[in-house]
């Protein structure tokens, strides 16, 4: 049984195992306590292990009672509910409770282990049942059986809050892959058309290129990591594809400088803005455009930058701003305090600078090297 299995696992034969090792933990230590504290004449004797047992038997139920009571009905009832002054009272009645009979009970428990009549029996041969017994272990029970509830509750809705963080983020890609701007496609495909019946010789090269990057939108971006190289070849790849489209009003430079190639990260963070930031340039008249992509790495941080020129609607500008909203709430998700992004745009220009912190365990747990295929160039 691993660890993880015998603190959470709600089977029946778990959850008796945990509560058997809590109560004989916590039986042991109590009844090493009473050997030698709390006896009649406690510094000349001890108590025997029968008297210890004796003890135990008389006080141990209502500690097990309160300590079911506080945390399956107090706890989740009134704490969980928010119900604090409900809460407050309920623990004040469960406390008063082990008062009463932690009392009661050290009485019997001292007419039957002495043989003292009820009468004689007064506060001062009974005020450590009815203090340690009625008011501190209580307390120390209560406490450490509410603590492993609230923790484990707390633990296991951090599992949760991590489960449905990775199915969100596992939507929002299967939403960039719906997104594949069909502007893109029609242009690509009606230029490539355009080729084959001329015949021109770098239509089988194009046809590759489209292809390799329907393959790692649809297929390859499905790993929860990706070779940055492969990212930035898809991103050159779609750029020529782009300026083989708008051949004489579209200008495109890709500026890459990564030494080493052995970096991963999530799949589908850059090429989103090349991606949308080519649409919104392209659905303009045929005036001269210009799109500028820096990229460069080390082994800590990723850097990005990326700047459009055009002359922008009001409206466009607010629509790419809420996809580009989306976006940012992606990386934000999969690099908590771990990038800036800086995004800038004006009736001219849209600006859109990234860092990204490359010492996640994903860069620590690979090796492998990748040389992309970057042999092509923009001007």
């Amino acid at each position: 049984m691993k660890g993880y299995q015998f603190i959470f696992s709600n089977r029946p034969l778990h959850r008796l195992l945990r509560h058997l090792a809590f109560w004989a933990v916590f039986i042991f230590h109590y009844s090493l306590q009473n050997m030698l504290i709390g006896g009649t004449r406690e510094a000349l004797h001890y108590r025997s292990i029968p008297a210890t047992i004796q003890y135990d038997a008389f006080f141990v139920p209502a500690f097990m009672l309160s300590a079911y009571f506080f945390m399956y009905v107090v706890i989740p009832h009134f704490l969980f509910q928010k119900k604090i002054t409900a809460f407050v009272l309920a623990f004040s009645g469960l406390m008063t409770f082990n008062l009463i009979c932690a009392n009661y009970t050290g009485i019997l428990y001292i007419h039957v282990s002495t043989g003292m009549p009820y009468d004689q029996i007064h506060f001062d041969a009974n005020k450590y049942n009815a203090i340690v017994n009625g008011f501190w272990i209580p307390l120390i029970v209560m406490g450490l059986s509410g603590g492993i509830r609230l923790t484990k509750k707390w633990v296991l809705q951090q599992k949760a809050n991590e489960l449905l963080v990775k199915q969100k983020i596992s939507r929002e890609v299967k939403l960039l892959k719906t997104q594949i701007h069909p502007r893109f496609l029609f242009h690509s495909l009606n230029s490539l058309e355009d080729k084959l019946k001329k015949k021109q010789a770098d239509s089988p090269g194009l046809i590759l290129k489209l292809a390799d990057i329907l393959s790692y939108i649809l297929y390859e971006s499905e790993s929860d990591y990706v070779l940055v190289g492969k990212e930035i070849e898809v991103i050159g790849e779609y750029m020529e594809l782009q300026k083989n489209n708008f051949p004489d009003s579209l200008r495109a430079n890709l500026e890459i400088n990564i030494p080493s190639f052995n970096l991963y990260i999530a799949p589908l963070i850059l090429l989103p803005f090349v991606e949308t930031s080519f649409d919104y340039l392209t659905t303009k008249d045929d005036s001269d455009k210009s799109i500028n992509v820096v990229i460069n790495a080390n082994e800590e941080t990723l850097f990005f930058s990326l700047t459009c020129f055009e002359e922008y609607s009001s409206e466009n500008n607010s629509f790419q701003k809420q996809i580009w909203a989306d976006i940012a709430r992606r990386i934000e998700s999969l690099y908590p305090n771990d990038h800036q992004l800086l995004l800038k745009s004006d009736s001219h220009e849209i600006q859109i600078e990234l860092r990204l912190n490359m010492n996640g365990p994903e860069n620590n747990q690979h090796t492998v090297s990748w040389s992309p295929n970057l042999a092509h160039e923009f001007s």
